[in-house]
């Protein structure tokens, strides 16, 4: 999934350069469940949020009970992306790859971009997305582009292949069949792959800012890329034409997750707006990922934490575990 730079803490980190600090692992703390999230993910009902201090929280039941992962790292973790409700892989600041293979109660360092460096710093990953146990890609800040064919042990920098001379920020990548793949990036551009990664081109889009967040409607081939204030539109992969889609927000949107054939976005000052229905969180929180955890329960990564919440749009409370026999 993406989600990837979908929130407003990644751009604001952008700004600044992750020095190399000796990594240690994330604090087990009760705080964890009210800290930044930025990105959230699910399958099967499990379901895996990853956020500051390299916190992860992780559900086993379609979000009612939540339990906090043992992780390597303490660095910001800014995406997630599952493979099957083992697998998953997160990506964050210093350039860290961790992959859990029990569910998101354990994880292990796998590859870190900045140990691997001679320099002092890396730029932080924003997206990473993985098809099968081998392969994946990682994108982030300044145009990075990676690619894995050995499940994160080791990555090829491939930024040159892409059109991106300007070295522009890669906030989110989206996989939406075996060979077509699309990167949501600044000024109203974004990068497509029809040959899974071999040539890249670039689509331009009538927007001045960044793109945050990417989805495929399958029903009517469309590929929807939305971004700073509210600006969203549509591309048809049949005939290239563009269409503005109007939300009823001019909020930025940090993510947006095709749920039965209905368009979710969630973003800035607490918004989510499912299909044309607006919804606005009392605490004005950011809502940074959104992902449907089953039962008609969505869970949301958020500035203070995970929100479950049912269609109809209250909040569930949360059963917090603050240890477990993982």
């Amino acid at each position: 999934m993406k989600t990837t730079i979908n929130y407003i803490v990644a751009s604001l980190c952008l700004l600044f350069s992750s020095w190399a600090l000796a990594a240690q692992p994330a604090q087990i703390t009760p705080l964890a469940f009210q800290s930044l999230m930025t990105d959230i993910t699910s399958t099967e009902g499990q379901v895996i949020a990853v956020g500051e201090q390299g916190h992860i929280l992780f559900s086993r039941d379609n979000g009612r009970s939540w339990s906090q992962g043992n992780v390597p790292v303490d660095n910001l973790l800014t995406a997630i992306t599952m493979l099957n409700k083992k697998t998953a892989w997160a990506v964050g600041h210093d350039g860290v790859v961790i992959k859990t293979e029990d569910g998101g109660a354990n994880w292990k360092l796998i590859y870190s971009f900045l140990e691997n460096s001679s320099a002092e710093f890396v730029d932080p990953l924003l997206d990473v997305t993985f098809w099968n146990n081998r392969n994946g890609i990682a994108v982030g800040a300044f145009g990075q582009y990676y690619r894995t064919l050995d499940g994160g042990a080791s990555w090829l920098n491939l930024s040159n292949d892409l059109p991106n001379e300007d070295e522009l920020h890669l906030n989110s990548i989206l996989r939406t069949s075996d060979q077509e793949l699309w990167i949501a990036s600044e000024y109203g551009t974004v990068f497509r792959s029809s040959d899974n990664g071999q040539n890249w081109k670039t689509v331009t889009f009538p927007a001045d800012g960044s793109f945050f967040s990417l989805a495929y409607k399958p029903d009517s081939r469309d590929v929807i890329v939305t971004g700073i204030a509210g600006s969203t539109f549509s591309f048809d992969l049949d005939n290239g034409e563009i269409s503005q889609r109007p939300l009823r927000t001019s909020q930025s949107i940090y993510d947006v997750q095709l749920v039965n054939n209905k368009l979710h976005f969630v973003g800035a000052n607490g918004i989510w707006q499912q299909g044309e229905s607006l919804k606005i969180d009392d605490n004005r929180f950011s809502r940074h990922a959104i992902t449907p955890s089953g039962d008609g329960m969505f869970c949301i990564a958020t500035a203070q934490g995970i929100q479950v919440v049912n269609d109809d749009g209250p909040i569930i409370a949360l059963q917090l575990n603050a240890e477990e026999d993982k």
